[in-house]
């Protein structure tokens, strides 16, 4: 057994780990993408709702602006946060997030993507933070995970924002609890959008913004009713009209609208943001 795997052991306990909740983890972790193909393509067509109920309350994206993203990868402090107040980061098993070194990035394969038949290009676009977590994939994932830098990692959020994908901080109850991922995600992979859209299972939180459309602005082009991860954009009679009770404020119609249409604001109806900035404090 190496050393990042010990490490990874150690954060909950020998004992913590061999009741289930870390040793998932690690079995998650290693391996990523068999783990995602199984659950997304044999077990969630025909899991019973208790079974879904228990996946909502255990794995959890919350969506992320492009500036949230970039402040988690590119703040310069170790932060520690215990028993945090649930309305800032609304999920109800997530008490204490820790995020150390975010300098400590390591870029892998998207397991979404590489359980696609025909998959979205690039794969490497997910981001792990912090430790145990890097050193763990990068022993464990081989050629398909590496360490990168913040600069590389803030390029990358460029370049998945210019693809019209959305930005996910990941958590979940076997990954020691807490935050651990930023995933760039494409509607037609991401496994949490299938669960979602496909098998009641929300996974996914809002970013705690509202698309508004400007309408002197808007031309009705329809390219952020095509894109929108949600269905929550239809075309109007004269612009482009956004459904509040489904937009989950992912920016993406922001950034594939040829004209600047699309603006985000904060709505406390929908849930606080998660700034690392403000957690922080």
């Amino acid at each position: 057994m190496n050393g990042s795997t010990w490490r990874l052991i150690k954060e909950e306990g020998l004992l913590g780990f061999f009741r289930g909740r870390t040793l998932h983890g690690y079995v998650y972790l290693r391996w990523i993408k068999p783990y995602v193909r199984v659950a997304v393509k044999q077990l969630l067509p025909i899991l019973p709702r208790p079974a879904k109920q228990y996946l909502k309350n255990r794995y959890h994206a919350k969506l992320l602006t492009q500036e949230e993203a970039e402040a988690i990868i590119t703040i310069d402090r170790s932060i520690e946060l215990h028993k945090v107040p649930e309305q800032l980061v609304p999920f109800k098993y997530v008490r204490d997030i820790v995020i150390k070194e975010p300098h400590d990035i390591a870029v892998i394969d998207c397991a979404c993507r590489s359980a696609q038949d025909n998959d979205c290009h690039p794969r490497q676009v997910c981001m792990i933070i912090g430790q145990p977590f890097v050193d763990f994939v990068l022993d464990q994932q081989g050629d398909a995970a590496r360490r990168i830098s913040q600069e590389e990692a803030i390029q990358l959020l460029k370049d998945e924002r210019d693809r019209g994908h959305m930005h996910c901080a990941w958590f979940k109850d076997a990954c020691l609890g807490r935050f651990y991922a930023i995933c760039n995600c494409c509607p037609c992979c991401c496994s949490g959008l299938k669960a979602m859209h496909q098998y009641d299972t929300k996974m996914v939180a809002s970013s705690g913004y509202v698309s508004t459309v400007a309408a002197d602005k808007c031309d009705n082009c329809g390219k952020c009713v095509e894109r929108c991860p949600f269905h929550a954009i239809e075309s109007g009679a004269k612009q482009a009209e956004v459904n509040w009770e489904t937009c989950m404020g992912c920016g993406v119609c922001e950034s594939v609208c040829p004209n600047g249409a699309h603006s985000l604001y904060a709505d406390e109806a929908k849930g606080l943001p998660f700034d690392v900035r403000v957690l922080g404090k």
